[in-house]
């Protein structure tokens, strides 16, 4: 991802600022900045997390629903593969790395790789319709399923 943003909410006692990361990478990654303004803000350690896609250890009770192909044409076209292995776990291929994903409930999955399964890389979650994903949001990009 290449921007990121969002609003403070007056919950936190400083309403009315926000902050929008922008980088002239396709795929480099602007989380930490933007965390880091967020917590600068708020005068928290600047590297404080603010993940709100946490796993819930259960599994996703229907795989069938979101598995498939999913594509984004921004600039160049890309692609989210959705895969159900023999265990009934999702995997997904999303810019050409192999991630497992960890259901976190609703259609919402925090996707993390194998050799470190604590970092969320990114996040994903479906658009349902009829009862089947019409599209996945990977962090804040929108990739449209592909029928077969």
């Amino acid at each position: 991802m290449s921007t990121n943003g969002g609003l403070i909410k007056e919950e936190c006692r400083k309403p009315g600022y926000s902050v929008v990361a922008l980088c002239n990478l396709g795929d480099a990654s602007t989380e930490s900045f933007m965390w880091a303004c967020y917590n600068m803000i708020l005068n928290l350690p600047l590297d404080t997390k603010h993940y709100w896609a946490i796993p819930n250890g259960k599994q996703f009770s229907a795989p069938e629903m979101v598995t498939g192909t999913y594509i984004s044409r921004e600039g160049n076209p890309s692609y989210c593969i959705v895969t159900e292995d023999s265990d009934g776990s999702l995997k997904a291929e999303y810019h050409d790395a192999p991630y497992n994903l960890h259901y976190c409930g609703g259609t919402l999955f925090s996707a993390r790789t194998e050799e470190d399964p604590d970092t969320q890389q990114t996040t994903m979650e479906f658009y349902i319709r009829n009862g089947k994903a019409w599209a996945v949001r990977c962090y804040t990009r929108i990739y449209q399923r592909l029928e077969n």
